[in-house]
This record gives C-alpha cells, sequence and structure tokens, in this order.
C-alpha cells in the first residue's frame, strides 16, 4: 500500500486597482492551505480525494482510502476599502509535485462565497476554498502546490 500526503499552499497576488489610487491596497492572508490529509492508494489506477469548501468535509473515491490525519479546507482573508465589492480568482488547475517526483492535479477550487462578494463595514471578507485532487496511476509522496489567488475591486 503506498502512503500519500496531501498539501496545498498558496500564494497570495493581490491585484492592483488601476486607476484607484485613492483606494486602500488589497490584502489576501491565507489563514490556513487546503489540507487533503493523509490517503493509501490500494492499487493503480488512482483516485480523487476533494475537500468541501463549506464543510471541509473530505472525500476520497476510486483506489484511495483515508488514513485519518486533518483533512482541512482553506481559508483567506482579504482586507482592502471598506464596502468595496471585490473579484476572488483561483486558477482551474494546480499541478502537485511530490517527495519521490510524482505528480499530481488539484481541480474544480471552490469558494464559499457569495455571487457578489463585499468587503464589509470593516474592509474585511474571510472565505474558505475547497478543490479536487487527481491521482493517477500508482504514485507516494508528500505532495505540495501553490494556488495563485488574486483579488481586484470589481
Amino acid at each position: 500500500m503506498d502512503y500519500l500526503r496531501l498539501f496545498l499552499a498558496c500564494i497570495l497576488l493581490p491585484a492592483p486597482a488601476m486607476g484607484q489610487s485613492e483606494r486602500v491596497p488589497i490584502v489576501i492572508e491565507i489563514e490556513a492551505g487546503i489540507d487533503f490529509g493523509r490517503i493509501a492508494m490500494n492499487a493503480p489506477g488512482g483516485g480523487e480525494a476533494s475537500v468541501d469548501p463549506i464543510t471541509g468535509q473530505p472525500q476520497v473515491t476510486g483506489q484511495l482510502t483515508p488514513l485519518g490525519g486533518l483533512a482541512l479546507k482553506g481559508t483567506a482573508l482579504v482586507t482592502g476599502q471598506p464596502l468595496a465589492a471585490v473579484r476572488i480568482d483561483l486558477p482551474e488547475r494546480i499541478e502537485m509535485r511530490s517527495t519521490t517526483g510524482a505528480v499530481a492535479e488539484v481541480i474544480a477550487l471552490e469558494t464559499d462565497l457569495s455571487p457578489s462578494p463585499m468587503l464589509g463595514s470593516d474592509g474585511r471578507l474571510r472565505f474558505s476554498f475547497g478543490g479536487k485532487m487527481i491521482v493517477k496511476g500508482r504514485v507516494s509522496g508528500q505532495f505540495r502546490g501553490k494556488i495563485r489567488i488574486t483579488a481586484d475591486y470589481q
């Protein structure tokens, strides 16, 4: 049985508000990255591991079996101009690499944000995010990757 440790770190890239120099700059702080937990691969063929952005509930399918450990949804804090509408963008795909050189892919990143997110009267907006990691073939190791999250005023 091969063991996998899956964790997704995040890089923060606040986008400058072009032509909006009177606004407070947007800052994104990651409070927790996505962690898919400890998972074993029962047989070749791979599978999927996911973390729900709202509940934080992990799920595995295919030839993967959860081994316990803590799976976590990611959380982020955006600060900027109070009551401003913002746009948060996450990539469609992230490549993860293990300590052994194996590759996995994270797709379907989702947040718990409303369709029209706004900073609060204190200039803050906290949100959670989750996604699905696809493992193909027989791989092992501790997987890491980075999410490029951007934020801008609407």
